[in-house]
């Protein structure tokens, strides 16, 4: 029973080491950092940012304001709705106020964010992060430190706010900004048939109706916008 017993332990145990061996060369078996999981979750999760440039952002925030607590509880208070991340590490990170340089730091963004829009119209917010840069130059002094970084960046970018107004209006309509003025009138036809006042009249409930028409108004202001805007006048 003995002789039994210890054939069936080294049996098991060769097993175990086979096992462990070929984990090894898989690579299944990682050497740990030394850290608890959870620290280098967080870790990780720290170097990841919302949207391209959102580290620069942040750095070009602290140096306006001279302070990184103020950075971020502004980035929290423009972005927190829509971008979940850790604006207090973003901003500590961006070290010395005094050792940023704003106008290199715009221009690296803009180069970046012109080659993100090129590919995805809407993978950055621009109008947050104007709006943000807006709020960081309270006390900026255009006698003493020049352009402000906001008028800069667009100035780059050949970006305005009504240029957002319209990349949203293409976007409600599901179209490139490509687009061109037939197919954007091709699909606001196909709206306004879907959106006829006898198509919504016979749906079932009245909220249903209701989401019909505040959708058809989207549209109809959508279209409005793309329309008088001058890509098409």
């Amino acid at each position: 029973m003995k002789k039994k017993f210890a054939k069936a332990k080294d049996f098991i145990c060769s097993k175990i080491k086979k096992i462990a061996t070929l984990a090894g060369k898989n690579g299944l078996c990682q050497k740990k950092s030394g850290l608890p999981e959870e620290s280098e979750q967080a870790v990780q999760a720290e170097q990841v940012e919302p949207f391209p440039g959102a580290k620069d952002l942040c750095a070009i925030g602290v140096s306006c304001f001279k302070n990184a607590d103020a950075a971020a509880k502004e980035a929290q208070i423009i972005f927190g709705k829509n971008f979940s991340a850790d604006w207090d590490e973003f901003c500590l990170q961006a070290g010395d106020p005094l050792s940023v340089n704003i106008d290199l730091l715009i221009e690296g963004l803009a180069s970046r964010w012109l080659s993100c829009m090129n590919e995805n119209p809407f993978e950055i917010p621009l109008p947050l992060i104007l709006k943000y840069l807006y709020m960081c130059e309270f006390g900026w002094k255009e006698e003493k430190q020049g352009i402000r970084p906001s008028a800069y960046l667009q100035q780059l970018l050949g970006y305005t706010l009504k240029s957002a107004d319209l990349n949203q209006a293409y976007k409600t309509l599901g179209l490139s900004r490509k687009a061109g003025l037939d197919e954007v009138k091709k699909v606001h036809r196909e709206y306004a048939k879907k959106f006829h006042p006898d198509a919504i009249n016979s749906l079932s409930s009245e909220e249903e109706k209701i989401k019909a028409r505040v959708e058809f108004e989207k549209i109809q202001k959508a279209y409005e916008e793309i329309i008088s805007s001058e890509e098409h006048s």
